[in-house]
């Protein structure tokens, strides 16, 4: 089964655009070696077992070296022959044979750091709105025209496969997701040129280019637009028409299980109008969601932009938060009332560095427009463009009315509520929190001798066992795109000197110990990045010899039991992930954020900026409060430790340097020479014909 379903017209044979010229040279991901794997892998969960555990994972480990474990490797090494990447379908299909949510268990956030535009409070919203929508178009023309600078690190090219589903791009529930079924289908289309826009629940589409492919309307024209859009909305949530015809909540159905969402979707394009409507829907280029109010600080605007806002009404019966003004299959923009935007992106055919790339380019992009109205004195706007540029586009905004029969209003009113009490519990059952640390960022680390990403790492272990005396699963993802169609691999930070480190940290030793084991911890953190960097984790290949045993087993024997290394006590422990980790920097960011992988864990996104860190962590209401504030005492704690002893060295030693002065940071972590690191980068787009002006729609004044 293909995972994405790619309705594309062949291309002539051209010469390759700029995007795409590196492409063919990149190595494939290597599969490692069985034996290299299965010693690391006990490494790796030892500190997480008991010495008779590990005993036995040792045992199951020896044993599948001796038995399965050659027999599944040849079969994986003969799989990959035919296809670019060996754990790529596998990794898709992970994702898209989920039955939950995607809310809050996929999709991930960003938010932007302000526009430094002056703009009055009350156009704020539709301004900023229009300027993101104007650099968000222009970096899907340069996606589209296969123009987009590639990446690359430290002169080594990256793979950009992951920016052709970006844009006009959609995942369509299937009614057979789950282990035994088919899963999800992402979607992409070609020659998209609307884009959705949400607000009070309501979807409207406008179409953003023109029949040429050019942008159709200025800032100042895209702003008024929005305003109107707005202001229609405000109307018919007045009116009643909202609740009433439930058309204004038909969005809080993506966030059902992937199964019901399936379902109620089927029912919904029985009418030729609503498929038309889905196919509006599914094929834009994105979706931009203006919310109807501000965050009051920034763990409320964590929890707009992860899972849209929890507001009950006077009454406290209906809901009149944010949660209801999502599309959560799509890349959404999201701009609440003061301004104050950021993305929230379906997760299964894109990673962090791919958004980020183009959060990172769409913020430069504002800024650089922001200095050319200053030097022309406010003329670089584009206040009208030529007719011409408009060509067949249709660019007044219309409301998707779905069309519910009498009988069915009913019916999918009820599922609409009912999907959205499950939306906002599942919300309630979340603690999601920020912190912002000013006091010291990534050169107050670099100047001590350490790796600002393992530091964070290290700290963020040393606040868990502080409060809770454990040692758990660490996750931390690192990007593989040097590799063609590369993803990500998982750095299992936890190792044996970070665990030391942990009870080193919570002793009564002295300074000076503490900071052996602190760098100590540090260059094993380093040392795992860098070997998932260059595909030699454990988790993807372990995950695909076990995909591979399921492809051979399952045909012929139902209810066959695993090889004993997949039901031993260290599998078990590995995948447990308590501290599912990711580090996101960029200037253009102020936080970023996801939720946690298991009932007992804590999601962390975190940023590392020149002279800041910022966190966002979720969890299922662990205190996650307390475990921020622990951790910013942790941090800063262990930056003294670090300080005391780099001057010391420093009079030992004059002139010393250490191997992280150039560090620097992305999306993701992403070994440099030295170890440590971050990438950003991917992206992408296609479009399916699909003609905004021939589908149904209610013009609004």
């Amino acid at each position: 089964r293909r995972s994405v379903r790619q309705p594309c017209r062949p291309k002539a044979s051209l010469p390759r655009p700029a995007m795409f010229k590196h492409q063919a040279e990149l190595p494939k991901l290597p599969i490692p070696d069985l034996d290299a794997t299965l010693d690391r892998y006990v490494q790796t969960v030892a500190p997480l077992l008991t010495p008779g555990e590990l005993a036995a994972t040792r045992a199951a480990a020896d044993e599948f070296r001796r038995e399965e474990g050659p027999r599944l490797q040849s079969a994986l090494q003969e799989y990959a022959q035919g296809r670019v990447s060996y754990i790529e379908d596998y990794w898709y299909d992970s994702y898209l044979k989920s039955t939950g949510s995607v809310v809050l268990n996929v999709n991930p956030f960003f938010i932007l750091e302000d526009d430094p535009t002056p703009i009055p409070a009350s156009a704020r919203q539709v301004a900023r709105a229009a300027s993101l929508v104007t650099s968000m178009v222009s970096f899907y023309t340069q996606v589209r025209g296969e123009t987009l600078e590639p990446d690359s690190w430290r002169g080594r090219p990256m793979c950009m496969h992951q920016y052709r589903t970006l844009f006009a791009c959609t995942r369509v529930p299937s009614p057979e997701s789950g282990a035994a079924g088919g899963g999800d289908e992402i979607v992409r289309y070609e020659g998209t040129r609307h884009i959705v826009v949400l607000a009070e629940g309501l979807a409207y589409y406008l179409d953003v280019l023109d029949a040429d492919g050019a942008l159709c309307l200025s800032e100042h024209e895209l702003a008024e637009r929005f305003r109107r859009v707005l202001s229609d909305a405000a109307s018919a949530r007045a009116a009643g028409g909202a609740g009433e015809g439930a058309s204004a909540s038909v969005c809080v159905l993506t966030s059902e299980t992937r199964p019901l969402w399936a379902a109620l979707r089927a029912d919904l394009a029985r009418t030729p109008k609503n498929a038309a409507m889905l196919r509006v829907m599914d094929s834009a280029l994105f979706v931009l969601c203006l919310d109807g109010a501000a965050a009051a600080d920034g763990d409320a605007a964590a929890r707009a932009f992860l899972h849209g806002s929890y507001s009950l009404d006077p009454s406290q019966t209906e809901q009149v938060g944010s949660l209801r003004n999502r599309w959560y299959d799509k890349l959404q923009v999201i701009v609440l009332a003061d301004g104050v935007a950021g993305i929230n992106f379906e997760h299964s055919r894109v990673d962090g560095h791919t958004v980020q790339r183009l959060v990172s380019d769409v913020f430069a992009d504002t800024i650089m427009r922001f200095a050319a109205r200053i030097t022309t004195g406010g003329a670089a706007d584009g206040a009208s463009h030529p007719g011409g540029l408009r060509r067949l586009a249709s660019t007044e905004p219309r409301r998707l009315d779905w069309d519910l029969s009498p009988s069915a209003t009913s019916r999918f009113h009820r599922s609409i509520r009912v999907a959205e009490v499950r939306l906002a519990d599942l919300v309630c059952q979340h603690d999601t929190r920020a912190l912002e640390v000013t006091s010291f960022g990534k050169r107050a680390v670099v100047a001590c001798d350490v790796s600002p990403d393992a530091f964070v790492q290290l700290g963020i272990m040393a606040a868990y066992y502080e409060l809770y005396d454990q040692v758990v699963s660490v996750y931390e993802p690192v990007q593989t795109k040097t590799f063609r169609h590369g993803r990500t691999e998982a750095a299992r930070t936890m190792t044996a000197e970070a665990a030391r480190w942990c009870r080193v940290w919570a002793s009564d030793v002295s300074a000076d110990a503490k900071d052996a084991a602190l760098r100590a911890a540090v260059r094993s953190v380093v040392r795992v990045v860098k070997r998932a960097a260059t595909g030699e984790g454990v988790d993807r290949h372990l995950y695909a010899l076990y995909c591979t045993w399921k492809s051979r087993a399952a045909p012929d024997k139902a209810g066959a039991e695993p090889p004993s290394l997949f039901r031993d006590k260290g599998w078990a422990a590995l995948n447990h992930t308590v501290l599912s980790t990711s580090n996101c920097g960029n200037p253009a960011l102020r936080l970023f954020g996801f939720g946690p992988v298991v009932a007992d864990g804590f999601g962390i996104g975190y940023i590392i900026k020149d002279d800041s860190l910022s966190f966002c962590v979720a969890s299922k209401h662990r205190q996650t409060q307390r475990f921020l504030r622990t951790l910013a005492g942790t941090l800063e704690a262990m930056l003294e430790v670090l300080r005391a002893s780099a001057k010391r060295r420093r009079l030992e030693s004059p002139g010393a340097g250490g191997p992280y002065g150039t560090y620097g940071f992305f999306c993701n972590s992403c070994a440099d020479e030295d170890g440590v690191l971050e990438a950003s980068r991917q992206a992408s787009a296609d479009a399916n014909g699909v003609d905004a002006r021939e589908l149904p729609g209610t013009a609004i004044a």
